[in-house]
């Protein structure tokens, strides 16, 4: 009775148990560590494309102020012809 509960172990099984655990250690570091750089990468990718869009918007901003003192200008000289005109 005693035998047909017992379970024979290879030493080389045992060994390779080991060396399947340390080298999911291993490979679980290396994916912590990909990990860690591909979130570095998309920080310094999330960090240009904030400095891409301020950037624009900054454009688009002085494009507007340049699009009001044109119109404003343009309105002004619309107002001295009509003087003349009158």
């Amino acid at each position: 009775m005693g035998r047909e509960n017992t379970i024979t172990v290879n030493s080389e099984i045992i060994g390779l148990t080991d060396i399947v655990k340390t080298g999911r250690n291993k490979f679980m570091s290396l994916l912590n560590f990909n990990l860690n750089i591909s979130h570095f990468h998309i920080d310094i990718r999330v960090k240009r494309d904030e400095e891409k869009r301020k950037e624009k918007i900054r454009k688009i901003i002085e494009h507007e102020k340049r699009l009001n003192e044109l119109m404003e200008q343009r309105n002004r000289i619309d107002v001295q012809f009509m003087r003349i005109n009158m």
